[in-house]
C-alpha cells in the first residue's frame, strides 16, 4: 500500500480533569497496490500531555457520533460566527482613530459581540 494522500476533517475538543483535550480528525488515503482502489482509513491525532501528536485508527462517529458531532458543529458555528461577525467588524475599524486600545474593544464589542443567554 502507498500513502497517497490525506484529507483534514475537523478538529475537535474536550474539557476534562487534567485540562484540554484536542483532538484532529483526518482520513488517510492509501493507494492498493493488489487491488485497483484506495483505502480509506478515518484517524484520530490526540493533542494531550501525554502522547502529543500521537495517531490512533479511531472512526469519526466515535462515541456513537455525540462528542465529534457536536464539537464538530460547534467549531463549525464558530467558523461561521468568526468568517461573518468578526473579521468584517476588524476590517471596518481598520484605518479609525481610537483613544486608547480599550476604547477600540468598546467599539469592536459594540458591533461584533452577541449575548446569547
Amino acid at each position: 500500500m502507498t500513502f497517497y494522500n490525506w484529507q483534514f476533517n475537523f478538529t475537535t475538543w474536550t474539557v476534562w480533569t487534567a485540562g484540554l483535550l484536542v483532538k484532529d480528525t483526518i482520513k488517510l488515503i492509501f493507494k492498493d497496490n493488489n487491488v485497483r482502489g484506495f483505502v480509506f482509513v478515518d484517524v484520530v491525532v490526540n493533542y494531550s500531555a501525554r502522547g502529543y501528536g500521537r495517531m490512533i485508527i479511531a472512526p469519526h462517529n466515535w462515541l456513537d457520533g455525540r462528542m465529534f458531532d457536536k464539537h464538530r458543529k460547534y467549531m463549525d458555528d464558530v467558523k461561521a460566527y468568526r468568517n461573518g461577525r468578526i473579521m468584517p467588524v476588524l476590517e471596518a475599524l481598520k484605518g479609525k482613530e481610537f483613544k486608547s486600545v480599550n476604547a477600540f474593544i468598546k467599539e469592536y464589542n459594540k458591533r461584533a459581540y452577541v449575548y446569547y443567554g
